[in-house]
């Protein structure tokens, strides 16, 4: 008796433009790590793995498809807290020796990794990178470190997440008092300080942000209403006048703003201002109940209210191809030339922007979404989904065709042909090392043929090449025993899409082919992207 194992797929010319795929990078990522297990470092995806037998940091390279081991640890918490930066990232790491917690950074490489400061921080004191300069607020002070310098600042409540840069060496912060109040401040990398403004006590910093070459600050005033002002890079003022402020950004290269005018005829509405913002270009009226927050994704501004998303040109022309109603406001993640607009609480559905094409909604199907993981300097980005049939959060990429592993479990076949087709399954060793074993029911001058296959998964690939096995000799299927088994062939395996594998098969000097479907993709199906068409 022979059994064979044969799984092809000629290339299909389907077009599937547009449709995506889940591809799981990562396995296991706790839910309560959301925000802070894992960073982007140019297309490398730095993360903490919380398994048992692989403790320590860990980097996966998109290019080389292979996850690297940069520190090992012996607890789950000994590296904490990841932060991206322009060209690493930084962390905390518990010094053995001292069990104090030192700031680290690394490249995505065990080379690269290394200590920065011999500073004690807490493991999650707040983080700021901005070029050289790296503000950390320890406890209630602020340490400013630039190279081999560093200077503690005696504040009382910094708050260094409100922040904006002019530059390396000049940038502002919002610092808070004890017994109330607080104070917009201006600093430089060498420690000095220099008030801007007081604030009155209960008052609130809502935004700040750097447009052109100011830097603009939200905040509440005293009679409830919300100020917006201008700081330039010297330290002077400069009030816009406005009121009822809700929102702001900086858009083409120019600023706009939902709220009201004040001066002569009051106005409502969303405001198109000058590259200073001291003037009004122009103006899109309609009550300000409709418009709650702004966002810039590539040619794109995004004007959000209740269930209502509407995309505009700087213009201020409708695109009204784009528009979708939504609950909440969205939140528009900025990657290197691609914008996101992340799926809001318990919602199933997110954007990809590419800077300069057509937005492209997919529908996130039997997952829940937890955490965006991007860089603002890198093209790259990653989801962290919990997914609803096992509970558990993982680490994914969306690629433009599903890889080799889970997703190829199933039968499959070819409707061209009757009573053949593949059976295909994912395994996993002890040592965590995947593979994949095929079996194959043909024919062959008219008798049944069965051929097996193994294959290794060491990287996540779109297609493999399997070795096709057929096995004989008396002992066959004895237990304990092996039978005898010869190569005959291989195939070569290529997905389309979730639902279809392109497969090339060679069998004794015979080329043959089979356009294999899924029996059943109940289980798989919510690993394809399907657009959502408006």
């Amino acid at each position: 008796m022979k059994k064979y194992m044969l799984i092809f797929l000629s290339l299909l010319s389907i077009s599937i433009a547009d449709a995506k795929f889940l591809d799981k990078v990562v396995e296991g990522a706790r839910s309560h790590h959301s925000y802070v297990s894992a960073a982007v470092v140019d297309k490398k995806l730095v993360y903490i793995n919380t398994g048992e037998d692989q403790l320590g940091l860990w980097a996966f390279d998109s290019e080389q498809n292979m996850h690297i081991e940069l520190l090992a640890t012996e607890h789950v918490f000994t590296v904490t807290q990841l932060f991206p930066a322009e060209d690493a990232v930084f962390f905390y790491h518990k010094d053995p020796d001292s069990q104090n917690f030192r700031l680290w950074k690394t490249k995505g490489t065990v080379e690269s990794t290394e200590a920065v400061s011999t500073d004690s921080f807490v493991s999650n004191a707040q983080l700021v990178i901005f070029g050289n300069t790296i503000l950390i607020k320890p406890f209630y002070d602020l340490l400013i470190l630039n190279g081999s310098d560093h200077f503690l600042i005696e504040l009382e409540s910094p708050r260094i997440n409100e922040n904006c840069f002019f530059t390396e060496d000049n940038f502002i912060i919002s610092n808070f008092f004890d017994e109330g109040g607080g104070e917009i401040i201006q600093l430089n990398s060498r420690g000095d300080v220099e008030q801007l403004i007081l604030l009155d006590r209960h008052i609130t910093v809502n935004k700040m942000l750097r447009i052109n070459e100011f830097c603009y600050v939200l905040y509440d005033s005293q009679d409830s209403s919300k100020q917006l002002v201008r700081v330039s890079e010297d330290g002077s003022l400069y009030d816009l006048d406005f009121a009822n402020i809700l929102d702001f950004v900086g858009h083409a290269g120019f600023l706009y703003a939902v709220g009201e005018s004040v001066g002569g005829e009051t106005i409502k509405g969303v405001f198109k201002l000058s590259q200073d913002g001291s003037q009004v270009i122009d103006v899109l009226e309609q009550a300000i109940s409709s418009f709650s927050s702004l966002a810039s994704a590539g040619d794109y501004l995004l004007i959000s209210g209740y269930k209502l998303l509407n995309y505009f040109d700087s213009e201020f022309n409708e695109l009204v191809n784009f528009q979708q109603k939504r609950e909440g406001n969205p939140k528009v993640i900025k990657a290197k030339d691609l914008s996101i607009i992340t799926p809001e609480y318990r919602k199933s559905n997110f954007t990809l922007i590419p800077h300069g094409e057509e937005p492209l909604t997919l529908s996130l199907n039997g997952f829940t979404y937890e955490n965006t993981i991007f860089n603002p300097f890198s093209e790259t980005y990653y989801f962290q989904l919990k997914d609803n049939s096992n509970g558990q959060s993982a680490i994914y990429s969306i690629t433009d065709r599903p890889s080799i592993g889970q997703t190829i479990n199933g039968n499959w076949y070819d409707p061209m042909f009757k009573n053949q087709g593949v059976v295909i399954r994912q395994g996993k060793r002890l040592d965590g090392s995947k593979y994949i074993f095929l079996t194959l029911y043909t024919f062959n001058d008219g008798q049944p043929l069965w051929l097996s296959g193994l294959a290794e998964l060491s990287s996540n690939s779109t297609s493999t090449t399997v070795n096709l096995v057929e096995y004989g000799g008396l002992n066959f299927m004895q237990a304990n025993e092996v039978p005898a088994q010869d190569i005959v062939g291989e195939v070569q395996l290529q997905f389309v899409s979730c639902n279809q594998i392109s497969a090339t098969i060679t069998y004794k000097n015979q080329l043959k082919s089979l356009d294999l479907q899924r029996m059943d993709d109940s289980k798989h199906k919510t690993y394809c992207l399907d657009p959502v068409t408006r």
